[in-house]
């Protein structure tokens, strides 16, 4: 049992137990699909397939489950850990009066263009041609778009040299990648009203924003247009879905999204972090 300031969030049997409804180890993700309606999993540290499914409502309370995946399906995978938490993910409703979003300025490197401490510079170098305009993410002036939509640079920096920069590609990772002899690289001013480059939602995915390249609708609501991709199970990775210029509904301290695969339900789920990018 786990307790977090006296108060028990977590029950995580050593043995095979059940769940009220009869779901076990063993038994496959379609059985619990069955039970508790379809879900989105995403993939933990340790590479295992996770999803999260109600047990109390009100009570906030969760069944996650880990299982391992199996043919092409998540449905078919074989179930490993079932764990009792304080982790459903959030809805319209329980989401409005949570905590507020935090908002996060991210900047990866110094005023100099060498990278800040705890990151590093991958090799080889990109082949950029030139940068263009700010990055949709930016706060400050100073983080730009660079290349093509193919080469993911659009959260650079100004490098050590004029003609030099340092891209981030992923908003949770510490390695930057550097290009040489780019044109056009300035410190563009920010835009009015930017998008955060990655969103951490209360459900746990990781939702990286979109730059360019072919995107599905859903199935359930064809008129909406894809926002951010997110860390999630087989080729139907979870997507933030936009309903309008803005993908995110920021009309209360905690912001929400509505989130899922191209071919299955959508939720309204909560923003807990929200990644801008600035510069010193």
């Amino acid at each position: 049992m786990t307790f977090t300031d006296g108060v028990l969030v977590e029950i995580a049997p050593r043995t095979g137990a059940a769940t009220l409804d009869g779901l076990t180890v063993g038994q496959k993700m379609q059985r619990a699909a069955e039970l508790y309606g379809l879900f989105t999993a995403t993939t933990n540290s340790d590479g295992e397939s996770v999803a999260v499914f109600p047990a109390d409502a009100e009570a906030g309370t969760g069944y996650r489950i880990t299982f391992t995946p199996e043919g092409k399906k998540a449905d078919e995978g074989t179930i490993t850990r079932i764990v009792l938490c304080r982790c459903l993910p959030a809805t319209a409703g329980s989401s409005a009066g949570g905590t507020p979003t935090e908002i996060v300025n991210l900047v990866a490197v110094d005023g100099s263009g060498k990278p800040e401490s705890g990151w590093s510079v991958a090799t080889p170098a990109m082949k950029i041609s030139e940068c263009y305009a700010a990055s949709q993410s930016a706060v400050t002036p100073g983080v730009i778009t660079c290349g093509s939509t193919a080469d993911g640079a659009d959260a650079c920096w100004v490098g050590p040299e004029p003609d030099s920069i340092l891209c981030l590609q992923f908003p949770w990772g510490t390695e930057l990648i550097t290009a040489r002899g780019v044109d056009g690289v300035e410190a563009y001013p920010p835009p009015t009203d930017p998008s955060p480059f990655g969103l951490e939602l209360e459900n746990g995915l990781l939702c990286r924003v979109r730059h360019g390249g072919s995107w599905p609708s859903p199935e359930s609501n064809p008129s909406l247009a894809g926002a951010y991709s997110c860390r999630g199970q087989g080729a139907d990775t979870p997507i933030v879905w936009s309903e309008s210029s803005y993908p995110i509904d920021r009309s209360e301290d905690r912001w929400t999204v509505l989130v899922g695969p191209s071919k299955g339900p959508l939720e309204t789920v909560a923003v807990t972090k929200a990644i801008f990018l600035a510069s010193e």
